[in-house]
This record gives structure tokens, C-alpha cells and sequence, in this order.
């Protein structure tokens, strides 16, 4: 099969979704990196447009055994510079469709993250939640881009494999009044305190502003981490503590 090579107007285009204003204008984001496009191209779960590729990739694409999914171009390393987010380009990425939000109606393991704003954190959550099996992520407005560059990154592959919904806490109290909230903070009953989860929200601020008392405000259960007596650090990465309650909380369901 003979391939295309990209056009200028194509590596325009691809430079532009590095920004968010055209994400959101075409309804498409990039996935960068041998791992991640495999994984991508392997779980289906996302409209695939176009996959960009550098010669030395195409050892890789045959062994994919792919052919008519969806489109393929060939992309110079010069032009792959160019387009990439990574310091040092991968030689191959792939375009796709933004996925529309889905509210998941009986989903029990839930997790809401409240204005967090770093798109790294978000996108290593959002692999936690993955390797979980949490059947639903929410995110506040203020939250950071989901499809961000090093959001995306940071999620190695996981994007699409869950349901993804944008509310504020306020609307979360109307979308699911009888849920059971738990609330992450830093001073509170310890997690493993816990006993008979049978569904629940997990509500988690970031590391620097903690949760909103919009959210803390609403009728729920605060729970922390407790540190050993001979720590003396102040709180704990966004996505470490996530990554901790979330496995507390599937252990105790």
C-alpha cells in the first residue's frame, strides 16, 4: 500500500491542536509515542483520523497487521520535530476524536476531581482510576485540559477506557443526591476506617488548594491518610494521594 506524506496545510494543522482553542474548535487531540498509539490503536475505544508515522516507523505499522481502520501518513523527522510536545519527538502520533462526555447512569466507583490544574496530576489519576477499574471520572470546570499534550502523556494510554463527565460540585449533588460522598483532606477519620463500601464519590482537591468548600459544603464523609509520627512533610502529591485512596477504597468495596 502506497502512503501519503503529510502536506503543509496537514502539519499546520497539527501544530494548531497544540493548543486548546483548536482542540476544542475541531474536536481532536494527538497521542504521542510508540506505547501509547499501540495502545490506543489496540483497545479501540477512540475515533482514530489519522495516524502520522516517520519511515522508521513503518517496521512497527506492519506488524500491527492494520489496514483499513483508518488513514496513515508519512511524516519527515523534521516535521515531526515540529509538531510534537516532547522535548525529544517520538516517530510516530496519532490523531482522534475527543470523546463526548458521558454521565455513566449505576456507575459505583466514582471519582471527582475538584480544579485540579495540573495536567500531569490529572493525567496519572486518570491512569490510577484506569488501573482501578473506577467506572467514572469527573472533572470541575476549573479542572486542567484533559487533553492536554502532558495530559495526555501522563495518561500512557489509558484515555478513552473511561467514561469522562465535566460538573460542578453543586450540579454533582443534583446529578446523584444519594451517593455517598467521601471527601480527601488532610485531617480527618484515617481510610481504612472504613468498612462496607458498596458504591461511592471520591472527591479529591489539588495538592495547593485542596477541595473547594463549594464541594466541602454538600453532605458527605471526610477521610484522610494518615502520615507516621516521624514525618514531617505537609501533604502529598494530587496524584500519589489519589492513587492511595482509590486502592483503599476498591479494597474496602
Amino acid at each position: 500500500m502506497e502512503l501519503q506524506r503529510a502536506s503543509n496545510t496537514q502539519i499546520k494543522y497539527l501544530l494548531g491542536l497544540k493548543l486548546k482553542k483548536n482542540r476544542l474548535k475541531y474536536g481532536r487531540f494527538v497521542a504521542e509515542g510508540d506505547k501509547v498509539v499501540k495502545d490506543i490503536i489496540r483497545d479501540n475505544h477512540l475515533v482514530i483520523r489519522n495516524l502520522y508515522l516517520m519511515d522508521s516507523w513503518l517496521a512497527e505499522w506492519n506488524k500491527l497487521e492494520i489496514r483499513s481502520r483508518f488513514p496513515v501518513t508519512i511524516i519527515s523527522a523534521e516535521a515531526m520535530q515540529k509538531v510534537s510536545s516532547l522535548k525529544t519527538s517520538s516517530a510516530v502520533l496519532i490523531e482522534c476524536d475527543i470523546p463526548s462526555p458521558v454521565l455513566v447512569d449505576g456507575a459505583k466507583r466514582v471519582v471527582f476531581l475538584d480544579r485540579i490544574n495540573n495536567p500531569g496530576n490529572l493525567g496519572t489519576i486518570l491512569r490510577c482510576c484506569d488501573w482501578f477499574g473506577v467506572e467514572q471520572l469527573i472533572l470541575s470546570p476549573e479542572s486542567a485540559d484533559l487533553y492536554n499534550p502532558k495530559t495526555v502523556q501522563a495518561c500512557m494510554g489509558s484515555l478513552g477506557r473511561i467514561p469522562i463527565y465535566y460538573a460542578t460540585a453543586g450540579q454533582m449533588a443534583t446529578l446523584r443526591p444519594a451517593f455517598r460522598n467521601f471527601y480527601a483532606v488532610l485531617d480527618a477519620a484515617p481510610v481504612q476506617s472504613l468498612v462496607d463500601l458498596k458504591e461511592w464519590m471520591l472527591c479529591i482537591g489539588s495538592e495547593s488548594h485542596g477541595l473547594s468548600q463549594e464541594t466541602l459544603s454538600l453532605p458527605g464523609t471526610k477521610v484522610s491518610i494518615p502520615k507516621m509520627t516521624n514525618s514531617s512533610i505537609d501533604s502529598l502529591n494530587a496524584a500519589v494521594a489519589a492513587g492511595i485512596l482509590i486502592s483503599q477504597f476498591v479494597e474496602i468495596s
